[in-house]
């Protein structure tokens, strides 16, 4: 046997190898026997496609839906940081549930290459709903750089408003008690209770009620009284400021059902 091939085939071995060790660690860390059953049927579907390697399920990521998609997803995660390069790209697929899920993911694993991704992607020419899954993953990093791009993004009111609201929403995760971010969080919160934009108005106040940060109240009360204007597939403003204040005092917002968008 050639050389060259004897090493090609000892390659495709150890792919293998850790690959179905990386099964074996998928399987071993369901939280319940229900995600148990679905990582089997899920890993079943992927080995019907001849996906044995992660090399080959990298490639193949780009076109897989549902239960198979899901159970990649969640095997790479096993993989960690290493794997940020080969999600970042996955953003990118608007009509592909595991987009999101890719997101949530490079949010977990955080990371300078998963921060860098995002970051490209924000600053590139691709579609709204890949730069809103960029901006979710960023907003949930806990990481300088992310808050600081995060940051820019809600006080930027030349950028699409929903990709401010939900860079607003992620003042509460890098603002909590305790982070090293809390006092840019709750700054750049209350500087959007004054933003043009109903939909940055709304998350900054739910920020400042997850960050329970009662000098906000008075401004609250404000929006509680005055803000009728609506966050698209939520509710009013001023019901947002209302629950937020709720929230600070240490009492339960009450349930609200989202109004429809117009």
């Amino acid at each position: 046997m050639p050389k060259n091939a004897d090493s090609g085939r000892r390659s495709r071995k150890a792919e293998r190898s850790d690959f179905d060790k990386g099964v074996t660690v998928l399987l071993a860390s369901a939280p319940s026997s229900r995600i148990r059953r679905d990582y089997d049927r899920g890993l079943r579907l992927l080995r019907n496609e001849s996906i044995r390697s992660f090399a080959t399920l990298i490639r193949a990521l780009p076109h897989l839906r549902g239960l198979a998609g899901w159970t990649a997803i969640r095997l790479l995660e096993r993989r960690g940081r290493r794997i940020a390069s080969a999600l970042v790209p996955i953003l990118t697929l608007a009509d592909n549930p595991i987009a999101a899920e890719a997101s949530k993911v490079l949010a977990n694993i955080g990371g300078a290459r998963a921060r860098r991704g995002c970051i490209r992607l924000l600053e590139s020419d691709a579609p709204k709903s890949a730069r809103y899954a960029a901006t979710h993953a960023l907003a949930f990093m806990r990481d300088d750089e992310a808050a600081r791009t995060v940051v820019a993004l809600v006080v930027d009111q030349h950028e699409d408003p929903e990709i401010r609201g939900q860079a607003a929403e992620g003042l509460d995760y890098f603002g909590r008690e305790g982070g090293p971010h809390r006092r840019l969080a709750i700054r750049t919160a209350l500087r959007g209770l004054g933003d043009p934009s109903p939909v940055v108005r709304f998350w900054c106040a739910f920020a400042l009620g997850a960050m329970r940060h009662k000098p906000a109240i008075p401004t609250l009360r404000k929006l509680a009284r005055r803000d009728k204007a609506v966050c698209p597939g939520w509710w009013r403003v001023c019901d947002e400021a209302a629950d937020a204040i709720a929230v600070i005092e240490g009492r339960l917002p009450p349930d609200r059902t989202p109004l429809p968008r117009s």
